[in-house]
């Protein structure tokens, strides 16, 4: 539904481009009726296609996605048409067309990325500073790193910022990037869609363009943390426990950031993960060999949430000289009795009050989702 928003707002307004380039050509253009019949069709035309794009019928709303592809050939083609015209008046009205149809693009695109609660806070920002507004929704790097310096420094009571912020989040530029994040932690913001955001760049998901620098995956990291929001609970903890992912220090980070949380259905979610007991890595620490297993991290999870020590269950966290933080056993039959135990406790005390209302939520089975930039 979002792209259908664009190609919506896109068209309505490319209409009005293409009346005002045939009432700006030259005289002897002009001396068409008032209304020129073509245009009046192609208008008359796009407001039926418009109105299919919105059908329940999915083939009715496909065909019409083709359709408004079709006009917009056929508009791009009129513009090209006129962009090499004789008359220089000509050419320079066509290319401030352009110009405005593809700003007018970007910003369509950019805002589309908004839900309805944002949306609704974005356009009543809009009309009490357009100019912040269109910063954010343009293509200068430097002009949003300005603008988020003003957001960072004004009281944000109604939090009318928040879109802005997300706006920034969704940026391809490492620097607006970082600014938002800065913006989010300084002001508190947690609309799901922001928490959200922040997930995608502290998991590094694909972007489609571009990588996500390393810092800027830390200070999401931090952002997630300080803001303790349960809306990445879910995606933060199955991330934590993919013994696929490289550095045991990200994993240990992530699954912080999910305990910080204080989400109570974790509990119930990563049950299931203890039965990946199988081992995947082994090292050499300070206190000798230890190895890893999926279930390992889960149990770490377990543990801080329920308020458990570590060391009573003979999970350790360890170091191998370097930076890197490493969490294990040291053999094999020691987790599995940790495992045995702890699960022999949550049956002992899931009946407690704070525990008997928490309601199954299964772990999200992908963490790789393709990161979209709307500049």
């Amino acid at each position: 539904m979002a792209n259908f928003a664009i190609s919506v707002g896109y068209w309505l307004l490319a209409t009005g481009f293409l009346l005002a380039l045939v009432v700006t050509l030259p005289a002897a253009a002009q001396r068409a009726p008032a209304v020129n019949p073509g245009v009046e069709e192609f208008r008359q035309r796009l407001e039926r296609v418009t109105v299919a794009a919105a059908s329940s019928d999915a083939a009715v709303r496909t065909r019409a996605v083709k359709t408004l592809a079709v006009l917009q050939q056929t508009l791009l083609d009129t513009l090209a048409a006129h962009a090499d015209d004789p008359d220089p008046e000509v050419r320079a009205r066509v290319a401030v067309l352009l110009a405005e149809i593809e700003r007018d693009i970007q910003e369509t695109h950019a805002v589309s990325v908004l839900g309805p609660a944002l949306r609704q806070k974005f356009d009543k920002l809009r009309r009490a500073r357009p100019d912040l507004c269109r910063t954010m929704l343009g293509l200068s790097e430097n002009a949003k790193l300005a603008a988020l310096r003003d957001i960072r420094r004004t009281t944000d009571r109604d939090r009318l910022h928040e879109p802005l912020a997300l706006l920034g989040l969704f940026s391809r530029h490492t620097a607006v990037q970082d600014s938002a994040i800065e913006a989010v932690m300084l002001s508190t913001y947690t609309d799901p869609q922001i928490v959200h955001r922040l997930a995608d760049l502290a998991l590094g998901v694909r972007p489609t363009v571009g990588t996500i620098a390393p810092s800027t995956r830390a200070q999401a990291m931090h952002a997630l943390h300080k803001l303790a929001s349960p809306h990445a609970a879910g995606r933060l903890a199955a991330a934590a426990c993919d013994v696929t992912r490289r550095f045991h220090t990200d994993r240990l980070a992530l699954a912080d950031a999910a305990v910080a949380t204080g989400d109570k259905r974790l509990l119930l979610a990563l049950l299931p993960k203890l039965n990946d007991t199988k081992s995947y890595s082994t090292f050499t620490t300070e206190a000798g060999p230890f190895t890893a297993a999926g279930s390992d991290i889960a149990l770490y999870m377990l543990l801080k949430l329920t308020g458990q020590p570590l060391e009573t269950y003979g999970l350790r966290l360890t170091s191998d000289g370097s930076p890197n933080t490493f969490l294990g056993f040291d053999s094999a039959k020691t987790r599995a009795a940790a495992v045995a135990t702890y699960k022999t406790w949550w049956e002992q005390n899931k009946t407690q009050e704070k525990y008997k209302t928490i309601r199954p939520t299964p772990l999200p089975a992908d963490n790789n989702n393709t990161v979209e930039f709307v500049d």
